[in-house]
């Protein structure tokens, strides 16, 4: 298993399909990935890695990241997300380790919302050193990690 940026994998787009149906399939959270018109916008203007088994053909995992506010110098983890099967793996964490480096050499902060009842990803978020912002979104809080 190794960590790629999706764009490097043969047909793509099949796979990120598949991987999308199937996290959908499994998470009532994960719908807003059906949405095409999302998918479009996340693919133009993101950064995706993803966690990919090559001799399965399949995608594992994914971290979904924004890097383009160039006025605040602040990146965004809009989806970090691993099918259930995959959990407990590292695989997260891998990715997210991923993503802020990607982020680390540009960008004064890496945002992402997160739900407070989500225990185990808000520990690996605090264990990167990730710090809770006093703004809510839907049922979701802000976290906040200083990459200076």
């Amino acid at each position: 298993m190794s960590i790629k940026r999706l764009q490097d994998i043969d047909n793509w787009d099949i796979k990120l399909k598949d991987y999308i149906h199937t996290l959908s399939e499994e998470d009532n959270d994960s719908k807003v990935y059906l949405n095409i018109t999302w998918q479009e916008k996340i693919i133009k203007y993101g950064d995706i890695f993803v966690s990919y088994n090559e001799q399965a053909q399949q995608i594992r995992g994914w971290i979904l990241i924004y890097c383009n506010n160039i006025n605040t110098l602040t990146a965004y983890c809009a989806g970090l997300n691993v099918l259930k099967e995959y959990r407990g793996k590292k695989i997260g964490k891998e990715l997210l380790t991923q993503g802020v480096n990607l982020c680390k050499n540009k960008f004064k902060v890496l945002t992402l919302y997160c739900n407070p009842k989500n225990n185990i990803a808000l520990n690996m978020y605090k264990s990167f050193g990730f710090k809770e912002r006093n703004i809510k979104k839907d049922e979701l809080n802000l976290f906040a990690l200083d990459l200076e």
